[in-house]
């Protein structure tokens, strides 16, 4: 059916690659890999990293699941099938802002954890978490505890960021959580009304919409956008 081609992305293999394959050590190599293919955002003078949209989708393949558990739990069994497609298809997102947490630490089984968001059906859909969320309780972990907030306050934001549409419903206007990081790169100041640096009038900043993250169905723009940055007006007389 469909197209006719019965092979799935290469995300959807849930192929072995034998006992020699062993191109990680721990799960701070695993999660090196995908920290140094982020990009930087640097809006309004801040640089945030962050997974492009697609990233993980050449990263967090089927094998590459399969050895994090191998490194947090020892040897991955046949059965274990439905835990690897629950994150492919379902958790990538949630998988590797998770790894990106316990590599902070030691002692916690990562597939064990996975199985906890499976177990209580938690996907990428149902991000962004808040500390209170049952999972964490099911973790064996309190609100406040160290986990749970490096999770819910900066993980996983690095895996949320937005895909700017020109056909969004609400006319270009985005209502976001004060934590989205926004895929941005500065371009340069524009003076406002011909001014720069002076009094009440600020800057304007341009910065370049990074091109994995918008869409313009509707060829109408650039992926361009201004931000006004006003300045207080100080009378030095």
């Amino acid at each position: 059916m469909g197209n006719g081609s019965s092979k799935p992305p290469r995300s959807l293999e849930l192929t072995h690659n034998g006992p020699g394959f062993r191109e990680y050590t721990t799960l701070s190599d695993m999660w090196d890999k995908i920290y140094h293919c982020c990009t930087a955002s640097t809006f309004n003078g801040n640089e945030v990293l962050y997974a492009e949209e697609g990233l993980l989708d050449e990263i967090v393949t089927g094998d590459f699941i399969r050895e994090a558990f191998r490194i947090s739990g020892g040897q991955v069994l046949e059965r274990e099938d439905s835990l690897v497609r629950f994150v492919v298809e379902k958790s990538k997102k949630i998988f590797a802002a998770w790894l990106a947490t316990l590599v902070t630490g030691s002692g916690w089984n990562f597939r064990d954890c996975m199985q906890k968001f499976q177990d209580h059906s938690i996907e990428d859909v149902n991000l962004p978490l808040e500390k209170s969320h049952e999972i964490f309780s099911a973790l064996g972990w309190q609100a406040n505890d160290w986990w749970p907030r490096l999770f819910c306050e900066e993980r996983q934001w690095m895996f949320l960021v937005p895909v700017i549409s020109t056909r969004s419903a609400a006319k270009y206007r985005y209502r976001l959580p004060k934590r989205t990081i926004l895929p941005l790169i500065k371009v340069n100041d524009i003076p406002k009304d011909g001014y720069k640096d002076k009094g009440s009038f600020g800057k304007v900043l341009k910065y370049k919409v990074n091109t994995k993250h918008f869409k313009d169905e509707e060829d109408l723009v650039s992926p361009f956008v201004a931000y006004p940055r006003v300045q207080a007006w100080t009378n030095r007389s």
